[in-house]
């Protein structure tokens, strides 16, 4: 196994975001809980910077939400500016197929929990 933080962090957001749309706040408290459960100490800007190299990549695009009537999501071209990110209802995260095919390849060998939700004993501490 060979990762390191960034990309544990990366694969953190991948998975959270795979599921549905989920803003950011609901992303970065996520991946500081798994990072906890892996003995990682993950702040904001950590994931902020996962999120914003994931769209990059293109295996993550923004959303902006358009509340009811419409209850709509449009997708943004590119990475949204942060301050929008940070405005917890109006900028939503989701995985791309190109993501989904990257999260697929990468969850056996690089994710750190087994199937009981434990840390893997096998699994190497990153801190230090």
């Amino acid at each position: 196994m060979n990762i390191n933080r960034n990309e544990l962090i990366r694969t953190f957001v991948l998975m959270i975001v795979a599921d549905d749309y989920e803003y950011f706040d609901k992303v970065s408290d996520d991946v500081s809980e798994r990072g906890r459960q892996c003995g990682l100490a993950v702040n904001q800007s950590e994931v902020m910077r996962a999120l914003l190299s994931l769209i990059e990549a293109g295996l993550a695009k923004a959303y902006r939400y358009h509340p009811a009537p419409i209850n709509s999501f449009e997708e943004i071209q590119g990475a949204p500016p942060q301050e929008e990110i940070s405005n917890r209802w109006s900028t939503y995260f989701w995985i791309t197929p190109k993501g989904q095919e990257i999260l697929a390849s990468n969850r056996e060998r690089y994710w750190p929990f087994d199937d009981e939700g434990l840390l893997r004993k096998d699994w190497p501490n990153l801190e230090g």
